[in-house]
């Protein structure tokens, strides 16, 4: 429904405006942004190659996943980008996520 050009904050506002009149597709719609967030946060943020991360978040569709040994968006995340922000939580990076785009260059080694 929406393309990458579409711009976070547009798909947002259009999710909202969906919202009014059709609630379910709204829910379905904000989850599918809020997960191609997380995926987009990691891919910015995290400090291996972009095609080491792809294949890392695959098959990844949750937030926790303690019985699993493939892996979840928190475990990539502490691994990837927590180190690089004082350990920051993933909630709390993603709240403030616009504000983190120039701090993008240069991962610890």
């Amino acid at each position: 429904m929406f393309s990458i050009g579409y711009g976070s904050a547009k798909r947002e506002e259009s999710i909202r405006k969906l919202a009014e009149t059709d609630d379910t597709t709204a829910v379905i719609l904000a989850a599918v942004h809020f997960e191609w967030m997380m995926k987009r946060a990691i891919l910015k943020l995290g400090c291996s190659p972009t095609k080491e991360l792809r294949s890392s978040l695959e098959n990844i569709y949750k937030l926790t996943d303690k019985k699993s040994a493939k892996g979840d968006y928190q475990g990539i995340w502490s691994k990837e980008v927590a180190p690089r922000f004082k350990s920051s939580s993933l909630g709390s990076v993603l709240g403030t996520l616009h504000t983190l785009q120039n701090k993008t260059w240069g991962c610890p080694r």
